[in-house]
Parts: C-alpha cells; structure tokens; sequence
C-alpha cells in the first residue's frame, strides 16, 4: 500500500509541473531572433500574390551571356553544381540557361542580398575572434 501512495504522489507532481508548461509561449533567444530578422531582410518581398510570370523562356542563352548579366546567379549555380546535389549532372546549367530575365533579376538581387549578409556576419565574426584573443591574452598576462 505503500509503494502505490509513493507512486500516485509522484504521479501528481508530474501532472503539476506539466501544468505550469505553457506551449503557446515561445522562448526567443537573441541569437534566434537575428536569424529571424536576417532571413526577413533576405527574403522580404519575395512573397508575391499577383498573377504568376512565366519562369522560364523557350529558348536556351549561352552560359557567357548569363554570366554577364547575372553573376551572382551564376557563381550560385556553379557552387549548387559542384556540391553534387543533383544526381544527373549539368541539370542546374541547362535550368539556368532557359531561366526567364525577370525571375533571374529576382533570383540575383537575393543572391547579392545573400552574399552581403555572409560579409557581415564574416566581419562580424573577426571581431568576435578579436575580442576573445585579446581577453585570454589579459588574462595570460
């Protein structure tokens, strides 16, 4: 008897601690929520609700025409064509060349809006890199 009253008591402190979970609360971390306000910046505008423009043209551009026009597209391509994340190789590359001007001017603005974040948060870790040198050289001193 009294191994169940042990249990039952332990049961009702597990039911209590549940209780005081809320789950519509969301703990928001500083580092969450530059991520956040990061990817907005990023993607902002990206949602459009209007009638949809053709992606695509009938007709393949040459690469070097593409590359001139949309270098930051490009240099994306090749980075997605080198990792191999497609099996059949060269799929991204004919994409590209029948991608259509307004979807590829979008697609580069994002690209350079991209590579400006990773500069920032590059320098942003230099510094940090910096600050935590000089703090253990202190205190080696």
């Amino acid at each position: 008897m009294a191994f169940f009253f042990h249990v039952k008591n332990r049961r009702e402190e597990e039911e209590h601690e549940t209780l005081d979970f809320d789950p519509r609360v969301v703990v928001v971390v500083d580092h969450d929520l530059r991520i956040y306000r990061l990817s907005k910046s990023l993607w902002e505008g990206s949602r459009g609700c209007g009638a949809r423009k053709p992606i695509a043209r009938h007709e393949a551009r040459e690469l070097g025409e593409l590359e001139a026009l949309y270098p930051c597209l490009s240099a994306e391509v090749e980075a997605v064509e080198a990792s191999r994340l497609c099996a059949v190789p060269g799929v991204f590359r004919r994409s590209f060349r029948r991608i259509g001007d307004e979807k590829a001017a979008e697609l580069e603005a994002k690209a350079k809006r991209l590579r400006l974040a990773e500069l920032k948060v590059g320098v942003r870790l230099d510094m940090l890199r910096k600050e935590v040198a000089e703090t253990i050289l202190e205190l080696i001193d």
